[in-house]
């Protein structure tokens, strides 16, 4: 239990840099590309 909510935190501040980082998207598609590429990537 806790080595998956480890991940799922790690996930999530991953994703909170990557859109404060960005700032804006142009689109719904372009914010949903960089939440999966965050995700896919290790």
């Amino acid at each position: 239990m806790v080595y998956t909510t480890n991940a799922i935190e790690s996930l999530n501040v991953r994703c909170r840099r990557a859109v404060a980082h960005s700032g804006h998207f142009p689109n719904e598609q372009a914010a949903m590309k960089v939440l999966y590429l965050i995700a896919v990537r290790r």
